[in-house]
């Protein structure tokens, strides 16, 4: 079996109320590690498609960056699918997860597809306006 170390990008209809997914994005150098945009898109995925998100922003302040990619690697063996906030192929650490999810055959979705699909006029600005919410 061959290993692809890159995850392709899905179509968003693929991510439904069975799925565990986890958020990866940008944090490190952010304000407040971009929590907003996280904590956003966890809420988002959760009431308007029913599924579970594994969201890094939950983590305490004060670790060092090696335990925050600790929890992301033990977050991605309980997830089914990635979803990826804007910016994620700046970070460092978004994209070791997305290269770790394309090792493990998880598909990789972006929230500005999942809520463009769900006609979210509302989130969709926020998604597609930048790295950050507010």
């Amino acid at each position: 079996m061959t290993q692809n170390s890159t995850a392709a990008i899905i179509p968003p209809s693929t991510i439904t109320e069975i799925d565990t997914v986890y958020l990866s994005g940008p944090m490190t150098g952010l304000p407040d590690y971009n929590r907003e945009a996280f904590n956003a898109a966890a809420a988002w995925l959760s009431e308007n498609i029913g599924c579970e998100a594994l969201n890094p922003a939950r983590h305490p302040d004060g670790w060092d960056y090696g335990e925050y990619m600790r929890r992301a690697y033990l977050d991605l063996c309980q997830a089914t699918a990635v979803v990826v906030l804007p910016g994620w192929e700046k970070s460092r650490g978004a994209l070791a997860e997305v290269a770790a999810a394309g090792i493990m055959g998880l598909p990789v979705v972006m929230v500005k597809d999942v809520v463009r699909t769900a006609n979210d006029l509302a989130m969709l600005r926020i998604f597609e306006g930048g790295v950050t919410c507010g």
